[in-house]
């Protein structure tokens, strides 16, 4: 199944979108931040927060190209984007913001046990 288009003259036609991936990015108890998550191609499309044990706040996304340093990314409108997570939430994130981008890493507040988020991603 394939999803509308709609162009600026009008025209319409439906396109297949390329698969999710999904993957898991861990945050060890006591950490603010992810373990790092190789996209190789991909495009960052969503977090999703899990049901349990999970200590809710703002989320973000560091990106690097060595898998080394780090730094938060910024939007082609020089903003970050900080959405307040609860438990069981999901962020859709723009995959214009992580494209081109070989590794990323969510932030958010110190977590009081072991949480694994679930990341989603598709072909750039």
């Amino acid at each position: 199944m394939g999803t509308p288009v709609s162009f600026s003259s009008g025209y319409a036609k439906t396109v297949a979108l390329p698969p999710a991936v999904f993957g898991t990015a861990a945050v060890a108890s006591g950490d603010a931040i992810s373990e790092s998550v190789d996209l190789n191609g991909y495009s960052l499309v969503g977090v999703i927060t899990p049901a349990a044990s999970f200590v809710a706040g703002a989320l973000g996304i560091q990106v690097s190209v060595d898998n080394l340093t780090f730094v938060p990314l910024y939007n082609a409108s020089g903003a970050v984007a900080s959405p307040s997570l609860d438990t069981s939430s999901a962020w859709a994130v723009n995959p214009q913001d992580t494209a081109g981008w070989r590794y990323i890493k969510i932030t958010l507040g110190t977590q009081t046990a072991n949480v694994d988020l679930t990341v989603i991603y598709r072909p750039v």
